[in-house]
């Protein structure tokens, strides 16, 4: 008997043992389902409109979460600290969602946070769905679904104000992908007004490269209210078509990359600019249209244009001088446009080239005082002037350097009102440190110049010989406008002093 109430007492005493340690595992459990995340938001809203988004969380788990971090969107992140067991919360946020009429957008949050019994960290998300339901703007835009490789592509942007107010200072920011050069080098258009109902287009035309079978997209932003992207893939031409600028002119290259013949090609060039000089022109085995501004090619003067045969290549040329002196404009650009046809195939290539600012570096010497002609032993002062005429570019970082020869000392700057001018006595060296020099400098505004004084102590090895007073001068700037890092240089200057109307040629020979 007694056995039985000990078995009895020992039953008792297990089970409640295995009682309290499910009791309080229960207490300190975490079950990630039990971690709740909501998104309120209105079903619909129209585009540009912002409303609110109320996200509710909260830990219905027996356990503390520690860390906790909600994230809303991409920009909205909140630190909730710690989250006891049963704690819940809400936050709202403003939310602007943009697109056409009917698009249905995803917004997402996300819970970050660690159990307090548990070393990793967890997530638990949520998404809502809101659909637009109307915008104030509407727009589309169109383009070419393909296009070969350096062909020239249009894509029309179509905008209307479907409400009864008045829009102004609309802006319309375009994003080009990597290969699209526009014709106008800007992204960004501004409507000054948009009145009630009004419709308009913008068209947007460039040069589109790249890889076969690449996507390019091109996407139009209207304000902050609604947004389109179209894509155009990229497919390889049969007819191939390269330009490169050459010192004197364009060489077009061409070549039939298919596997057919091509019958009656034809190749034309199209300028465009104010510095070409189109008097100038000069190409072989075509016409040029002076009026139009366009060269042509066809098989009337090249015979192998009358039928292109597969893997068949050739290459044209012309020249064409620019304009001397130039229009007083600013930043001149080169474009020449160039096509290949033969029948419905085609390709086209447009090249366009900046025009470095053309400068000129000149340095002159003037017989001051002293021995003259100059003799061994004996002291000449020369004066030497550096002047610096600019072309159409604006150039910055101009720096001007010349060493000075054997015999020949500093004695200082006799003129200077434009940068720095000062004397390197470690390098031997004279510097003009300018800067910045605008355009056209020279021409509508005063030449820069700077003036130095230098002497020359004649040694016995120069007797009889006209010498050197000043090594090569040489200036390097930087195109503003190509961006471009650009040098010129002038020969050393001798002791004959051709720049001096005063001075023979036998006044420069050294005498013993």
């Amino acid at each position: 008997m007694k056995k039985i109430w000990l078995m009895i007492i020992f039953v008792i005493f297990v089970v409640g043992l295995v009682g309290w340690y499910m009791f309080s595992q229960g207490q300190s459990s975490f079950m990630l389902r039990d971690v709740k995340l909501e998104i309120i938001v209105p079903e619909n809203t129209a585009s540009g409109q912002e409303i609110s988004c109320l996200v509710k969380y909260a830990n219905k788990t027996k356990v503390a979460l520690e860390q906790v971090e909600l994230s809303f969107g991409e920009n909205n992140h909140q630190n909730l600290g710690s989250l006891k067991p049963g704690q819940e919360g809400e936050i709202e946020f403003k939310k602007s969602f943009f697109g056409q009429e009917n698009e249905k957008q995803i917004i997402e949050a996300r819970l970050r946070y660690q159990p307090a019994n548990f070393r990793s960290f967890f997530e638990t998300k949520a998404q809502a769905e809101v659909k637009i339901k109307s915008s104030s703007i509407i727009a589309s835009l169109t383009g070419p679904k393909q296009a070969s490789n350096g062909q020239m592509v249009e894509y029309v942007l179509n905008y209307a104000n479907k409400t009864e107010n008045v829009f102004e200072n609309i802006e319309i920011n375009f994003t080009y992908p990597e290969g699209f050069t526009p014709q106008e080098q800007k992204n960004i258009w501004l409507i000054e007004k948009l009145e009630a109902n009004q419709i308009g287009n913008l068209k947007i035309q460039g040069v589109l490269f790249g890889q076969d079978e690449e996507e390019k997209t091109i996407t139009a932003k209207i304000n902050e209210i609604t947004q389109v992207s179209i894509s155009t893939k990229i497919i390889g031409s049969p007819l191939l078509l390269e330009q490169i600028k050459t010192t004197d002119g364009y060489l077009v290259k061409y070549e039939n990359k298919s596997q057919l013949s091509l019958s009656q090609a034809e190749i034309t060039v199209q300028l465009e600019s104010d510095a070409f000089d189109f008097e100038t022109v000069d190409v072989q085995n075509g016409s040029f249209d002076k009026f139009a501004k366009k060269i042509t090619w066809s098989s009337a003067g090249v015979p192998e244009l009358e039928d292109l045969e597969p893997g068949e290549s050739g290459q044209l040329d012309f020249k064409i001088k620019l304009k001397n002196p130039l229009p007083q404009n600013n930043n001149f650009t080169l474009k020449s446009a160039a096509q290949i046809r033969a029948g419905d195939i085609q390709n086209s290539q447009e090249l366009i080239t900046k025009l470095d600012s053309q400068f000129i570096l000149q340095a002159k010497a003037y017989y001051v005082s002293g021995q003259l002609p100059p003799k061994v032993g004996q002291i000449t002062y020369y004066d030497v002037h550096w002047q610096l005429l600019n072309g159409a570019n604006n150039i910055t970082e101009a720096v001007v350097i010349a060493s000075l020869p054997a015999a020949i000392e500093w004695h200082g700057v006799a003129s200077n009102d434009r940068g720095r001018l000062y004397y390197d006595q470690a390098s031997n060296e004279v510097v003009w440190d300018l800067g910045s020099v605008p355009a056209w400098v020279g021409r509508n505004q005063a030449v820069y110049e700077a003036v130095f004084r230098i002497s020359l102590w004649p040694t016995a090895s120069q007797a009889g010989k006209v010498v050197p007073i000043l090594n090569e001068t040489i200036l390097t700037v930087k195109d503003d406008f190509t961006e471009n890092i650009l040098t010129s240089q002038q020969d050393y200057t001798s002791s004959d002093l051709p720049d001096d109307p005063n001075i023979s040629y036998g006044q420069g020979v050294v005498q013993r």
